[in-house]
This record gives structure tokens, sequence and C-alpha cells, in this order.
């Protein structure tokens, strides 16, 4: 049923040796560990700068889990449209295994058909390139290099009331997920896998950003709490659903 549980929003305070034995811990590519790409939020939460952003990644990689990075604003426009990103996060988008690209639903509107630009790009990149679905009633058509993140809350972290079913292509899901409701949200999903379609259904993922985070206690009453992803958390996670893992 589940192939893998991404894990998002590693920035400049992740800890390298904590991020490493969370993902040696875990079965191989089990995890996928992604980061947000932005050109203009560099360094700050969730947004690493980008030789944070290359170790994060690489000690996923060595570990032997999956990699992805999430681009956001511009520099995911940038790649739609001209397939093209800086020499500063050129290496990233090449190190990684998966793109996804985190743009408005009005940048489709133009597109027939509607996910052509994530189509070109994945060819151009040779590698699949995620998009978010916000439709609670059913899923886009299959697009080839195409795979879809259904996200209604568009990473507010609001769990969505209705989702997607299960279908025969790979889907994943987010929106409100932690350790404290993603054995509920598998279960939830678990009765549509017995309704047999014509293929048989396939593998999911599901991401998380918001609900794997805690933030700082203050130590000073001049500098402001930070929140950081949390290897606790996202241990705490695949505890829950180690159950659904393929």
């Amino acid at each position: 049923m589940l192939s893998h549980v991404t894990f998002t929003g590693w920035d400049d305070r992740t800890n390298i040796g904590d991020l490493g034995l969370l993902c040696r811990d875990q079965r191989p590519a089990s995890i996928e560990i992604a980061v947000l790409l932005s050109l203009d939020r560099v360094g700050e939460e969730r947004y690493p700068g980008f030789e944070s952003a290359a170790e994060i990644l690489r000690t996923a990689k060595y570990a032997g889990q999956r990699i992805a990075v999430h681009a956001c604003g511009r520099a995911a426009r940038e790649l739609l449209l001209h397939h093209t990103l800086g020499p500063e996060l050129r290496p990233l988008l090449e190190a990684a295994e998966r793109v996804q690209v985190n743009v408005p639903e009005t940048l489709w509107d133009d597109a027939r058909p509607r996910y052509r630009f994530a189509h070109e790009l994945a060819a151009a990149i040779e590698r699949p390139v995620i998009v978010q679905v916000r439709d609670p009633e059913g899923w886009p058509e299959r697009v080839e290099g195409v795979q879809y993140l259904f996200d209604r809350s568009a990473g507010r972290g609001q769990v969505a009331e209705q989702v997607p079913p299960l279908t025969t292509f790979s889907v994943g899901y987010a929106g409100g997920l932690g350790p404290d409701n993603a054995h509920t949200f598998l279960d939830k999903l678990r009765p549509m896998s017995r309704v047999q379609p014509i293929a048989p259904i396939a593998p999911i993922w599901i991401d998380m950003k918001n609900g794997i985070r805690e933030t700082s206690p203050r130590t000073k009453m001049d500098i402001p709490p930070w929140s950081y992803v949390s290897v606790t958390k996202c241990a705490q996670v695949m505890d829950a659903v180690r159950w659904a893992l393929m």
C-alpha cells in the first residue's frame, strides 16, 4: 500500500548527525527526504541554503533513502516554463530523484493538456515531476512523467475532510499529517484498496511538513522562537505506518 513517507522542510538548522541516524535506522527507500528550493527565501525556516540542502540530500542518499527537491515560487515557474535554474540550484536538481513544483492552480489553466508543462519538464530532466492536486473529486488523467500529490490545504497543514480514492498509478497524499494521525489516515484509505479496479491499485506515498516540526524554547527575549524538523516526530511517524509499508 505505502511505498514511502516524504519528510519535507529541512533547513539550515537541521542536525545532520540526527538526520543520518534517522535514515540509517529505517528500511532503505522507506523515507524520502525533500528540501524546499526558493530563489527568494534562501536561509529562512524551511528553505535551506544551497550548501545545507546539498548536505541534507547527500546524507539521506548515502543512508539508502530517497531524495527529492520541491521547487517553490519563482524557481518552480522557471523550471516549468524554461527548464532552467541558476548554477547554485542546478546541482540540487541533478541530485534529486524526483522534483515537485509548487505553483498556483492558475498556472495550469492556460496549458492544454492541463499538465503539459510538467510533462515536458519531466522529459527534459529525465525525472518524475510531482504536481499538487486540490480537487477531492478525483485524480487527473495519467500523464507520462507526472505524479500527483493531493494537498487540499496547499501546504498550510490542514487535514482534508475528503480525499481522492486510490488509483492504478502512484499518487501521494498530504495535508495536516503527522505522528498523531498518519496511522488513522492510512487506515481510512485501506477499505478503498479492497475495491478491485480493472488494474491493481498502485502504491501511494504520504508527505508531511508542518506536522513534523517542533518549536525551539525561547532562550533570550530578543531572539524569537524558531521551528525545525523533529527527527523524533519523523521516527514516530515511521513507527505508526510500518504496518502499511510494502
